[in-house]
């Protein structure tokens, strides 16, 4: 049996501290407190510590060999020698123990007051004396540690005016920007911020530290005072909030702006500086287009219905929803409104859908010539050539481009300075993946430079993409064959240094709206993908809607300085707004 003498479990001890602290490397300064460790690297290095009178230093005394080479009822004890230590220095605020779903309690953490002890042993070379008693027999014994007195942190939340603390959050967003060039995690917002209003917080490079200091409800308090801040600035642009990548925070243009204002780097006047362009909000002009996708016409076996999650029980929905369109478009359209529809207008390709969905679009009383329209999934006939794959769309849908343009793949209004151009994500695709052809994005940055250099002021049109798929990841997730565009990074970097500030989607009949920005080589700069709801497809859990763009731009430059988005719902048979965003670009 083990001898549970005084100096042999101070000895114990002593492996297990300096193991936990050599293993975490952690540094002399303290300024990494929780380091991590593994609970059975722990039990083997005291088994060797109490059975090496046994074995020769050359033994190779890995776990599975210790295990065969002791008794079981030495290695009972030794387990509950660990057990004991590990309880008694845990009780004693010394160490933690992490426990996880996985790894259970299999690591181990020093504490603040842990690592301050095992530094002063180190030091000031003393030896370990946890226990005291001169004969130990029974492991339930309460361990004698000596208690260090160290002072608690208190989380101070600071009560400042708020206009203060939106400064605050938006200079530690600034400085990071200038210093790292990326996107700030939330919780390393949440520490630099709480670190200027609690001075003993400087000392720790993790909210993760941070955390162990404080109860769940202080913590909790603590991060809602931020995050609430946070999407406030979120909601006013000034800031960008991105929930799916580990909720990332960034200063938007908006927020540098105003930051600047505040600080009074800039005067106080109705002018902003964008591309070396003076922009007066006075001479400004709006254009409007409707952004409509997935109407689904025709099919009969499924109601005209692109039922992506294969339930049987869908909601069934026909033509009314496009009736109810019909009904509120005069309220919202005007002679100078585009139209994008992107994609998917009938269900199967079949030749009853596209009459239905022209002859529906014709009593609608629009100008054709401004509506721009895009092939989906549902449009194509992927069983034929790559020539003829979409040969219904454009048999029914060719004239619904200015008579000039009927051979093209783009709308030009020059009196509106206007350009919209669609990508066919359907031309190439084949069963595994939808993919644009690199000679299509080729064809199309040749194509603006030939604009360019015809078109005079052509660099003031205000350039629009329009595809089916989405090019942003969608929280609706689809696994198939039309999932993502497997080039989307490429095509809206090219998209990017080609002006164009806006791509419209479709494909997921859920709406969505994000702001990307890029940052590679010399390009520098945001995108703005806007992802429409299906008109009148439908599936579970979701209503049909549309999108209404109003976009702001400058007269003399043509610089889009605000975008502003309505949605429209159906609810009880007919289209109701919904709720806006309204995104300033400078």
């Amino acid at each position: 049996m083990i001898d549970y003498n005084v100096t042999n479990l101070n000895q114990a001890v002593k492996i297990m501290l300096s193991h936990i602290y050599v293993e975490s490397g952690l540094s002399d300064n303290g300024t990494l407190v929780y380091g991590e460790a593994e609970g059975a690297g722990i039990r083997i290095d005291l088994l060797n510590f109490f059975f090496s009178y046994k074995f020769s230093e050359e033994d190779e005394d890995t776990w599975g060999n210790i295990i065969h080479k002791v008794k079981i009822d030495e290695y009972e004890a030794i387990e509950a020698l660990y057990h004991y230590l590990v309880s008694g220095l845990e009780k004693k605020g010394l160490i933690c123990r992490v426990h996880d779903v996985f790894k259970k309690d299999l690591d181990i953490k020093l504490t603040l007051d842990g690592y301050k002890y095992w530094t002063k042993l180190v030091q000031k070379k003393q030896k370990v004396e946890i226990f005291s008693d001169s004969k130990i027999t029974n492991t339930n014994e309460e361990i004698a540690v000596e208690t260090f007195q160290i002072p608690k942190v208190e989380l101070c939340i600071p009560n400042e005016d708020e206009e203060k603390i939106r400064i605050n959050i938006l200079e530690i967003l600034y400085d990071y920007k200038n210093q790292f060039e990326k996107k700030m995690y939330f919780e390393e917002l949440s520490l630099r911020f709480f670190s200027q209003y609690n001075s003993d917080l400087s000392q720790y490079k993790y909210w993760s530290e941070v955390k162990s200091l404080f109860d769940k409800e202080t913590i909790s308090t603590a991060k809602s005072y931020v995050e609430a801040r946070v999407i406030q600035c979120f909601r006013e642009n000034l800031l960008y909030y991105d929930f799916r990548n580990f909720t990332a925070v960034e200063i938007t243009k908006e927020g540098i702006k105003y930051l600047k204002k505040s600080k009074g780097d800039i005067a106080s006047s109705d002018k902003v500086t964008v591309d070396e362009e003076q922009i007066e909000r006075g001479n400004s002009e709006r254009i409007k287009i409707i952004h409509i996708s997935d109407l689904h016409f025709g099919s009969l076996e499924n109601d005209g219905l692109d039922n992506k999650d294969k339930s049987k029980d869908v909601l069934k929905v026909k033509q009314p929803a496009f009736e109810a369109f019909s009904r509120i478009l005069p309220t919202i359209y005007d002679a100078n409104t585009f139209m994008a529809i992107s994609g998917d207008i009938t269900s199967k390709n079949e030749e009853a859908g596209y009459i239905q969905c022209q002859k529906a679009i014709e009593k609608l009383g629009i100008n054709l010539q401004r509506i721009y329209l895009v092939p989906g999934n549902h449009d194509c006939n992927k069983s034929s050539t790559p020539q003829t794959q979409y040969a219904n769309f454009l048999c029914y849908f060719q004239d619904y481009f200015s008579p000039v343009n009927r051979n093209r793949r783009y709308l030009i209004d020059d009196e509106q300075k206007m350009f919209i151009i669609g990508f066919n994500t359907i031309y190439s695709c084949d069963s595994d993946f939808i993919f644009i052809e690199e000679q299509e994005m080729q064809s199309f940055k040749q194509l603006i430079d030939e604009l360019s250099e015809k078109i005079s002021g052509f660099s003031t049109y205000t350039r629009i993409a329009v595809v089916h798929h989405n090019l942003n990841p969608h929280p609706n997730i689809e696994i198939n064959q039309y999932k993502d565009i497997l080039n989307i990074f490429q095509l809206k970097q090219i998209l990017m240094e080609k002006k164009f500030k806006i791509v419209f989607s479709g494909h997921q009949h859920q709406p969505m709206i994000e702001r990307q920005q890029i940052y590679i080589e010399d390009l520098n700069g945001d995108i703005l993908l806007v992802s429409a709801g299906s008109l009148s497809g439908k599936i579970r859990n979701n209503r049909n809607s549309f999108q209404v763009v109003d976009l702001e731009r400058d007269i003399k430059s043509g610089v889009l300085f605000n975008i502003i988005i309505d949605e429209y719902e159906l609810k009880l048979g007919e289209f109701k707004y919904k709720n806006r965003v309204n995104l300033p670009l400078v």
